[in-house]
């Protein structure tokens, strides 16, 4: 897995923690999140076809 990944799975398993509180719909928290979907989804399929190195 990707470092990005394994950010990625602590920053949603803290959110998760967070389930029924006003942080958990954090409207930037949330856009965070999305944004690492996003960097880990890129790195993720570049590492897929070029391979890691």
């Amino acid at each position: 897995m990707a470092p990005t990944g394994t950010l990625y799975v602590l920053m949603l398993m803290l959110q998760g923690s967070l389930f029924f509180t006003r942080a958990h719909r954090n409207c930037l928290w949330t856009g965070l999140l999305e944004t690492f979907v996003l960097i880990h989804g890129a790195l993720a399929s570049y590492m897929s076809i070029h391979g890691e190195k």
